[in-house]
């Protein structure tokens, strides 16, 4: 769609809990637990955030959507900063 730079967000919370057990998108059996229609949404983008997300953040009410904000918040700080690390 000519996007020069592509920032997407995995806020799939089975990802969330694999990589709480170490699973990421990356692991040697991810390929056994991410379908592949994950791999196709984030094969295209520059930067990829992965919030940590908490489970309180799926309980219903108010604390609960500002705890996955603050959660979103903090992973996108630390996924500019390691790309800027990068960059330079």
């Amino acid at each position: 769609m000519g996007a020069d730079f592509i920032v997407g967000s995995d806020v799939w919370e089975i990802g969330s809990l694999l990589r709480g057990f170490g699973i990421g998108p990356h692991h040697p059996r991810a390929s056994r637990t991410y379908p592949s229609h994950y791999y196709s949404a984030v094969r295209g983008t520059d930067l990829l955030i992965h919030p940590s997300v908490p489970l309180a953040g799926y309980l219903p009410g108010p604390l609960a959507i500002e705890r996955m904000i603050s959660a979103g918040e903090d992973a996108a700080r630390l996924a500019i900063n390691r790309f800027t690390a990068r960059a330079a």
